[in-house]
């Protein structure tokens, strides 16, 4: 099929979770023959608004650019982006549209596509249509904000940034919430990663009653997890590990506290993989970590390949995180070495552990070190069991489903 991929930017000018799904799945179906094409947003506003061809890691696409008027605001109104994102399914020929973001571009893409005659499927990553803020959470506050919360609560969150009145920003989060639920009841197919997110939407008071998939997106690549499982880990010291952005979000101050409890002094040692989103952040990690005793190494960003064997010693794999996560893919590449995964009790990433990890209370490392003395090896718990790769959702199976719900959609 000739497909085109939407959403609102794309290697390598960001390389955020949905642009590195959004790569390793228009690689993998160039891979299967299609003939697939990216049009994608900028971070960059440019005075002639241009639309900018590109060529990244085989995959085609092009840019398109705002003009300085075209300001992120509340009601992301831009029919000239629309416009251009039409263009480029004309240019393309495309059979089908997959959108997987609005930021950057506009409020309008299902409709204006669709009524061009191009059939668009939406995967949802985030919860940009639901939240300006993308992240459906108050600065400061953990939990997210529930999914019914009355426009009042978003209007005194948004005051101190957004322009205008306060009945001016009511309207335009009104005037929002009607048009993706317009856009929403214009695709074919809705798709989610993860059944977490879609109960969370579905609880938006806003959502059409209309069915949806979720489909797993699992891991690239499955074979090189699995081939880099290992024996159980020799210890102590343990090795824990985490790998994704290091933030305030992912709660790694917790974990840091869990381990230095007394009964993990002197057995265990922490591994972190990935890029320091928050330097203060990771300064104060590694202060801690000092004062407690607990060897703490900061690998910094690490190839995604050489991952599998950094982490297939570990004893455990940790992720702690405050936000409600959308999917979580590290729960994945965990299981899949045979790592036991111990994850938050909060948005998607408990779903998947089966018998293969444990669960925490969310911000409460006390609970965190409880759930590590019951699979850290000779601290008399019982470890979940080790090795159930085949079990893990992949990528290669990801694909075949897409493909069958693109033929459903567009026949």
């Amino acid at each position: 099929m000739r497909l085109l991929h939407v959403a609102h930017n794309f290697p390598p000018e960001f390389e955020g979770g949905t642009e590195r799904y959004l790569l390793q799945l228009a690689r993998g179906q160039s891979a299967r023959s299609h003939q697939v094409r990216v049009a994608c947003g900028s971070e960059e506003v440019r005075p002639d608004g241009e639309a900018r061809p590109f060529q990244y890691q085989g995959i085609e696409g092009v840019r398109l650019h705002r003009l300085p008027r075209e300001s992120y605001r509340i009601l992301p109104s831009h029919p000239r982006m629309a416009a251009l994102v039409l263009q480029a399914a004309r240019d393309h020929e495309a059979e089908l549209v997959h959108l997987h973001h609005w930021f950057h571009l506009d409020i309008a893409l299902v409709r204006t596509l669709e009524e061009a005659g191009f059939p668009v499927v939406v995967t949802f990553h985030d919860f940009y249509p639901l939240c300006p803020r993308f992240f459906r959470g108050r600065p400061g506050r953990e939990e997210p904000c529930p999914p019914g919360q009355g426009f009042e609560e978003c209007e005194a969150c948004l005051a101190p940034e957004a322009p205008g009145t306060r009945d001016e920003r009511l309207a335009l989060l009104e005037e929002r919430a009607r048009n993706f639920a317009r856009e929403i009841r214009a695709a074919r197919a809705l798709i989610f990663f993860s059944r977490a997110l879609e109960e969370f939407y579905r609880a938006w008071p806003h959502f059409p009653s209309r069915p949806v998939q979720v489909l797993p997106p699992g891991i690239p690549e499955a074979e090189l997890w699995r081939e880099a499982r290992g024996a159980p880990p020799d210890g102590p010291p343990w090795k824990v590990g985490f790998w994704g952005g290091i933030c305030h979000a992912k709660g790694l101050d917790l974990l840091v506290e869990a381990l230095a409890a007394p009964p993990f002094q002197g057995k265990v040692e922490l591994h972190l993989w990935g890029p320091v989103l928050e330097r203060a952040f990771a300064g104060e990690l590694q202060r801690k970590a000092r004062e407690r005793g607990l060897p703490l190494r900061l690998w910094g960003p690490v190839p995604w390949r050489e991952l599998p064997s950094l982490a297939a010693p570990l004893a455990a794999a940790v992720f702690p995180s405050r936000c409600f996560e959308t999917y979580g893919l590290a729960v994945d590449e965990a299981l899949g070495l045979g790592v036991p995964a111990l994850v938050s009790r909060r948005g998607a990433l408990p779903e998947r552990l089966g018998r293969g990890g444990r669960t925490f209370e969310p911000g409460d490392p006390e609970d965190l070190a409880r759930a590590l003395a019951e699979v850290l090896p000779g601290e008399g718990g019982v470890q979940p069991a080790r090795g159930l790769p085949n079990q893990v959702p992949e990528f290669a199976r990801h694909l075949e489903d897409l493909e069958d719900l693109y033929r459903r959609v567009a026949d």
